[in-house]
């Protein structure tokens, strides 16, 4: 299964063309925001985080994260 951008295809020249963007999270080691359940869902694997062609849809979920989850330290990141 290869991993998807905003409904993209990450080998399709679009998606390649721009910076892609992810989320940081601050926890007891380094991982991302992943596009499945959690408390907030995240992996420790970057391919598997959930990725942003947009830096400004990143920054705008990265907000809610922190607003929903505010002991917790967020970024948005290069991917």
């Amino acid at each position: 299964m290869r991993n998807k951008v905003e409904n993209k295809d990450l080998t399709s020249n679009d998606a390649r063309a721009e910076r892609l963007w992810c989320i940081k999270v601050k926890a007891d080691k380094d991982c991302w925001i992943a596009d499945w359940d959690g408390d907030p869902g995240r992996t420790l694997v970057r391919k598997n985080a959930k990725i942003f062609i947009n830096k400004s849809d990143a920054e705008k979920l990265c907000g809610k994260m922190k607003s929903k989850y505010p002991n917790r330290i967020f970024w948005v990141d290069v991917f």
